[in-house]
Formats: C-alpha cells, structure tokens, sequence
C-alpha cells in the first residue's frame, strides 16, 4: 500500500475510520509518519489476533471485553460487548481506564452500570455522529431505480441534508429545554 508523499510527518494528527478502512498494516504505515488512528475493525482484518469469541464476552454479560497489544509498534485491539460485539484497533487510545456508563437494560426496564473501555469512549466521541448519520440514512432509502448513477447521488444528497436539518432543529429544541414539543423525523 502506498501512501500519498503529501502526508505530513510528525504532526500528531489522528485519525477515526470505519471498519471499511481498518487493517494493521494502514495503522503502522500512519503510525511510522507520526499519524494516530483509531477506528472499528473486522475480525478477518486482524491476523493472528486472537480475541475472545463473541459467545464467551455474551456469558460474561455486557461490558465485558479482550484486549490484544501488538508490541512491535504499540496497537491496541479491543473487542467490546455491549448489546453486540464491537472491535477496534488504535496506535494512540487503550483501553484502560475503564468507565462506567448507564445503558439500559430492555429486559429489566431499567439503567445498568456497564464498563467501557477509553478506546471505545474515544471513538463515540468523534465518530458516533457519522454511525448515527448512517443508521439514519439506511432507515429513510428512497426505493427507487434508475440507470443514471447520479440520479443516486442526488436523492442521497438530499436525505442526507434533511437528517442533518432534524438532528440540529433536535439539538436546537433541547438547548432551549423545547423537549416535549420535538418533531419527529418523518
């Protein structure tokens, strides 16, 4: 893999990618010019990490999670459950220290205390707007067809902007504590 010669060195950039983009050897590449990643990972990318399996974090219960460290370069790879398994990779976040957080627990009806890894705080922190985003987006497909490509892009573009306005009229009502007379999204 080749990376750009524009690529600055040393200037302790960091970046969050999806599992799309994930793999070890872009971590190291990034890491060997000084750039910090973290980012969600497919198990299939990460050769000879063996973390635990998914059924062994589910008897633990929610919050449990496995740690793997490659010691060549420093890169952390966590795999967290919560209501499913997640796995992330990352030259610069760990995950340690660990927080407590309040999710809710639809069985019981009630919040739970879950541990979460710094690793995966961090991520959410920057990345949980963009995951939101997609998840909204998948909900709200316009069903259509067309041979033009760009007739896609366009609806696409569209769904995105109107998602977009919803989330900042939300974020608006809730500044000004408007939070019983919030639109929903359709």
């Amino acid at each position: 893999m080749k990376l750009a010669s524009t690529l600055p060195v040393g200037q302790n950039y960091k970046i969050y990618a999806d599992n799309y983009f994930t793999c070890v050897p872009l971590v190291v590449k990034l890491l060997d010019r000084g750039i910090h990643y973290v980012g969600t990972a497919r198990q299939v990318r990460l050769p000879n990490c063996n973390l635990e399996e998914e059924k062994s974090l589910k008897k633990k219960g929610r919050g449990s999670f496995d740690i793997r460290v490659e010691t060549n370069h420093n890169i952390c790879a966590v795999k967290w459950y919560d209501r499913r398994v997640v796995t992330l990779v990352s030259s610069f976040a760990g995950p340690h220290t660990v927080q407590n957080i309040q999710r809710w627990d639809k069985a019981n009806k009630t919040y739970v205390e879950v541990e979460r890894p710094t690793i995966v705080a961090t991520y959410n922190k920057y990345m949980g707007g963009v995951d939101l985003l997609d998840s909204f987006t998948a909900i709200y497909k316009f069903p259509m067809k067309s041979r033009r490509w760009y007739v896609y892009i366009f609806w696409h573009t569209i769904i995105l902007a109107v998602i977009n306005a919803w989330l900042l009229y939300k974020r608006d009502c809730r500044a000004l504590k408007m939070e019983l007379e919030i639109l929903n999204r359709r």
